[in-house]
């Protein structure tokens, strides 16, 4: 019997991203999910595993509060440096890209030293809303953040569903160029919806779509 073909998962990053979206509580919730037991969430893509926590150990995997994005954020608080302070520290380690925090992070850069334990490996997490905008701020002073101003929601679910996309991965692909047939997208329409139309009208992605709730 022949050995079925190896999945190559998308990289940490990329599947945390996606897990946060769902908006999941714990990881008995994360295992239903992923077992399709949660009929309200879209379907888990083939390209992320079931068992992440073995799959990304070693990878950037800090556990599944961190991966859902569940972290108790105001205890964590209590114990780390001002957003500012810690991005100070971040900055005088002179990291060139988003993947040398990861490999700081774990260890494999020993010439910079350890991260202090009043700074978080998760910083995305323990100061969203205090000053974080992403990984290129956190490590560098020279990033300066263009502004765009998101069109309703309303509005850009209209323009989505003309482009008669079925799935996140044909969305993925569509932001990333890969769909050369359609209209380019819009600066004004999101890279992730989920995230920011979240309380200003997003209900799912087969919404976004403009598919029938639960069809494939």
């Amino acid at each position: 019997m022949a050995k079925g073909r190896r999945i190559e998962y998308r990289s940490f990053e990329s599947a945390r991203e996606f897990a946060r979206a769902l908006c999941l509580r714990n990881k008995d919730e994360w295992t239903r999910y992923a077992k399709g037991e949660l009929e309200d969430k879209e379907a888990k893509p083939k390209d992320i595993p079931s068992r992440v926590d073995k799959i990304y150990k070693g990878k950037g995997w800090c556990g599944f509060d961190d991966f859902l994005g569940t972290s108790k954020v105001k205890e964590l608080r209590k114990n780390y440096r001002s957003f500012e302070q810690a991005r100070a520290f971040v900055r005088s380690l002179r990291l060139v890209k988003d993947e040398d925090w990861q490999a700081f992070i774990q260890g494999k850069m020993s010439e910079k030293g350890k991260l202090p334990p009043d700074i978080p490996s998760n910083p995305e997490v323990v100061y969203r809303g205090k000053g974080w905008l992403n990984y290129t701020d956190w490590i560098s002073d020279h990033y300066q953040p263009v502004v765009i101003e998101h069109r309703d929601f309303e509005k850009a679910r209209e323009f989505v569903m003309k482009l008669d996309l079925k799935s996140i991965h044909e969305w993925e692909a569509y932001r990333n160029g890969d769909k050369p047939d359609l209209e380019p997208c819009p600066e004004d329409i999101p890279v992730w919806p989920p995230h920011s139309y979240k309380d200003k009208g997003w209900i799912s992605w087969s919404n976004w779509f403009g598919l029938k709730f639960g069809k494939e």
